[in-house]
């Protein structure tokens, strides 16, 4: 008796498509002043930090799409010190730092 054949082995599948993500968010860039749902996101975030009672010095914005949510954190009462990570993309497009 033969043995049973092996299933073929198949690649694991690719659940986001970092190319594809990377041109719809540069096609949105260049399209320009849709930023009203960024803009709003911004102000739910200050919304929830007022909960919360410590005061944060330095705050890292880690690749936030776009100068909205350091612009408003760094407007907060305790003036705190915002420091802007960019992706790639950003880098790619030279948006200025937020100071």
């Amino acid at each position: 008796m033969a043995p049973p054949a092996a299933a073929p082995v198949r690649a694991a599948p690719s659940i986001f498509d970092r190319r594809l993500q990377r041109a719809r968010l540069e096609r949105a860039r260049r399209a320009g002043a849709a930023d009203f749902l960024l803009a709003h996101v911004a102000e739910d975030m200050l919304d929830r930090l007022a909960s919360v009672k410590r005061e944060f010095r330095t705050i890292l914005d880690l690749g936030a799409p776009g100068p909205h949510l350091a612009q408003a954190l760094a407007a907060l009462p305790h003036r705190p010190f915002v420091v802007r990570a960019a992706t790639s993309a950003d880098f790619a497009s030279s948006q200025p730092p937020i100071t």
